[in-house]
C-alpha cells in the first residue's frame, strides 16, 4: 500500500455564498479536487476554514474534512501558523487557492497567484490593501515550492516580478460553470425581461460582469455608449430601419458588486446624460448572470491587466459577442471569437463596438461558431488535474 499523502487545503477563498473571480476559482478547485481524490486510499485531506463551512462546499467523507481553525482575525497570520507548527508532521503540504500562505511553515506551501494588477497599478488599490498584496504575496511567492496561476501572461509576470523558476510556476486555466449554463436554459429561466434586485432588464443591452472598480476600465466603457447612443440618435451607423428601431432601445447594464475606490464610477454614471440607460444591478446570482450573458448584444472585458478574465469565457459559452482588450491574458482566453481593442483608445473601442451592434446574422454566426471552439480549450477538470498532480509532487 501506498504511503498515504496527508494535504492541507485553505479554503477560505471558497467558503463564501457570494462568489467572484478568485472565489470561483477556489471553489471549483476544491470541488473538482474532491471529485478527483474520492477513491483514492493514499490521498488524505484536510481543509483548514476561519468559519463553518457553506451548504455548497463538497460533502466530507473518510478522507475529506473540514477544520475550523480560530482566532479569525490575522487568519494567515497567526491561526494558520500555530495551527500548522501543532501538525507539522502530520501534513505533507500546504495547498493555498489564494496569493497568501503563512509567513512561516514548517511544511512545503503551494500558492495561487491570479495577476500583479496591484505591482502595475498600485494607485487603483486602497493604500491599506496595496500593502498588503505587495508585502504578503512576495514572502508567500518566495518561500513557495511552487506556484499555480492561470495564464502565460501571469506566469511571465511572476517570472520577472519574483525571478522565480518557469518549472516552478505551473499554468492551470479557469473554466466556466457550464452546468449553471444548461440548467438555466433547461428550465426557461431565459425570460424576455430579467428583474435584478429590483431593476428590469430588456434586450437590447450591452453588458460588463465583475467588480465595479477603476482597473477594470468602466469609464471607458461608458464613454463609448454614450457616444454609440448618441450616434443611434442621429441616424450615422450603417444600420437598417430594423436595426435602428432595436438600437433605440439600447441600454449599458453593469452587474457586479461595488469594489474598491468605485465612488468617482458610481459618480460618473449618476452625471451621465444616458444615466437613465445605465442600469447598476449590483451582486447577481450565478442563473442571473447567464441570463443576462445569453441575452446580452455585447459584452465587455476591457480590464487593463486581467489575469484571466472569467467573464469573457462565460460570455463565449453563453453565445454573448465579447469585446476585451487586446493585452495581458485577454487574448490567451478569446482568441479569434471576440473582438479585441487597445483598452486606452476611444477610436478602437468605437470601432468595435459599431461592428458588434450592426453585426448581420450571418456574422454572429461566425462569431459563435469560433466561441464553442474556443471554449473547448477549457475544463475545471483538466484545471484540477495539473493543480493534483502538483500536490502530489510536492507532497
Amino acid at each position: 500500500m501506498k504511503t498515504q499523502k496527508h494535504i492541507f487545503i485553505d479554503g477560505r477563498e471558497a467558503n463564501t455564498t457570494q462568489r467572484v473571480g478568485s472565489n470561483t476559482y477556489a471553489f471549483q478547485v476544491i470541488n473538482q479536487l474532491h471529485d478527483y481524490w474520492k477513491n483514492r486510499a493514499d490521498i488524505r485531506v484536510t481543509v483548514g476554514l476561519a468559519d463553518e463551512p457553506v451548504a455548497d462546499m463538497p460533502k466530507p467523507h473518510s478522507n475529506w474534512k473540514y477544520q475550523v481553525i480560530t482566532p479569525k482575525p490575522l487568519w494567515t497570520q497567526w491561526a494558520l501558523p500555530l495551527h500548522l507548527w501543532l501538525h507539522r508532521s502530520t501534513y505533507q503540504v500546504v495547498f493555498s487557492p489564494s496569493h497568501y500562505a503563512p509567513r512561516i511553515s514548517p511544511v512545503p506551501t503551494i500558492i495561487t497567484i491570479f495577476d500583479l494588477a496591484f505591482l502595475h497599478f498600485p494607485n487603483q488599490f486602497k493604500k491599506r490593501d496595496y500593502l498588503q498584496l505587495k508585502n504578503w504575496t512576495k514572502y508567500s511567492a518566495k518561500q513557495a515550492q511552487k506556484i499555480i496561476t492561470i495564464s502565460e501572461y501571469s506566469k511571465q509576470s511572476i517570472i520577472d516580478s519574483y525571478r522565480k523558476k518557469s518549472e516552478d510556476i505551473i499554468v492551470a486555466y479557469p473554466s466556466y460553470d457550464a452546468t449553471t449554463l444548461q440548467s438555466a436554459i433547461e428550465t426557461n429561466q431565459l425570460d424576455s425581461e430579467i428583474k435584478v434586485n429590483g431593476v428590469k432588464i430588456a434586450a437590447p443591452y450591452l453588458l460588463y460582469v465583475g467588480t465595479i472598480q477603476p482597473r477594470k476600465n468602466i469609464d471607458q466603457m461608458i464613454n463609448a455608449f454614450e457616444q454609440i447612443k448618441r450616434q443611434i440618435g442621429a441616424r450615422s451607423l450603417k444600420a437598417t430601419p430594423k436595426q435602428y428601431k432595436e438600437l433605440d432601445k439600447l441600454k449599458f447594464v453593469i452587474a457586479g458588486k461595488t469594489g474598491w475606490l468605485a465612488e468617482p464610477i458610481l459618480k460618473r454614471i449618476s452625471e451621465s446624460t444616458f444615466s437613465e440607460e445605465i442600469l447598476v444591478t449590483g451582486y447577481i446570482e450565478e442563473v442571473t448572470k447567464w441570463q443576462l450573458l445569453s441575452q446580452s448584444l455585447a459584452t465587455f472585458q476591457l480590464g487593463t491587466h486581467e489575469g484571466f478574465g472569467i467573464p469573457a469565457l462565460e460570455a463565449l459559452a453563453a453565445g454573448s459577442l465579447v469585446i476585451a482588450s487586446n493585452n495581458a491574458s485577454l487574448p490567451e482566453v478569446v482568441g479569434d471569437a471576440g473582438i479585441l481593442v487597445k483598452p486606452d483608445s476611444s477610436y478602437s473601442l468605437q470601432k468595435a463596438l459599431k461592428k458588434a451592434i450592426t453585426l448581420p446574422i450571418k456574422g454572429k454566426a461566425e462569431y459563435r461558431k469560433k466561441a464553442r471552439e474556443q471554449i473547448e480549450k477549457f475544463s475545471w477538470q483538466e484545471t484540477a488535474h495539473t493543480i493534483a498532480e502538483t500536490i502530489e509532487a510536492v507532497a
